[in-house]
């Protein structure tokens, strides 16, 4: 079976416990766990039981961007999946990407999401889509990140490829690394809800939405040209 690495990215988040207990219940079994201490101050308790079971890594507060990074540059998996330390995966998640991804050859998928917490109908909405074009795929992706981070699964030789997440992004870094990846690759999408998405108060995108919505649009207006000659090509070949 081949290895799944599995970066959570940890600041001071209550749930870490129940997001690594979500990977360690995985029906696949074959899943390096790497958890990043991007400099907590609290709840570091809630890691002790799993530090002889888990790659653990601590370094300075620098943003999920910059743990996500220093994960990836450790990781020995042939696979790459994202887990936020407030949210977790169902128990089939793993297993379910890697077969199909086996199975048609891909380099990137993602899956649906479920809301769990205090439930926010239209997000959970928002993280449910798929297109059977590739130029409609990418026409609503510009227009919004549909995808949820922790349904994506990709090749590791795809991500050092396109090259690491840009840390100058804080909050949206994963928008811009979809339309990165979307731009070279086809992100295929798997109709089940495999991650449980918990929305709560102390979450950042309740708490940074000033700045979420100004990168944004930076990343929009990076992206716009290069996204709309790539639709004109996939059009004429009728994808």
């Amino acid at each position: 079976m081949d290895k799944v690495s599995v970066v959570i990215p940890f600041y001071n988040c209550r749930y870490i416990g129940e997001a690594i207990e979500s990977l360690l219940a995985q029906t696949y079994g074959n899943i390096e766990i790497i958890v990043i201490d991007d400099g907590s101050t609290c709840h570091l308790d809630k890691l002790e039981p799993y530090k002889t079971k888990v790659t653990y890594l601590r370094k300075e507060n620098g943003g999920t961007a910059t743990a996500l990074n220093a994960g990836i540059q450790i990781a020995t998996g042939k696979y790459f999946c994202w887990l936020s330390a407030d949210d977790s995966y169902k128990p089939t998640k793993i297993e379910k990407q890697v077969k199909y991804m086996e199975t048609y050859g891909v380099r990137a998928c993602y899956s649906g999401c479920e809301t769990i917490g205090k439930s926010d109908t239209q997000l959970d909405a928002n993280f449910n889509q798929t297109y059977s074009l590739r130029s409609h795929f990418l026409k609503a992706l510009l227009e919004i990140c549909f995808i949820h981070g922790c349904t994506v699964m990709l090749r590791m030789d795809l991500l050092r490829e396109v090259g690491p997440f840009d840390v100058s992004y804080r909050y949206t870094h994963d928008y811009e690394m979809w339309l990165r990846i979307g731009l070279s690759e086809n992100f295929h999408y798997i109709a089940e809800k495999l991650v449980n998405y918990r929305v709560h108060e102390e979450m950042g995108t309740v708490h940074h939405q000033k700045e979420i919505k100004r990168e944004v649009f930076t990343i929009k207006r990076q992206y716009h040209n290069h996204v709309q000659k790539k639709i004109i090509e996939l059009r004429r070949e009728g994808h």
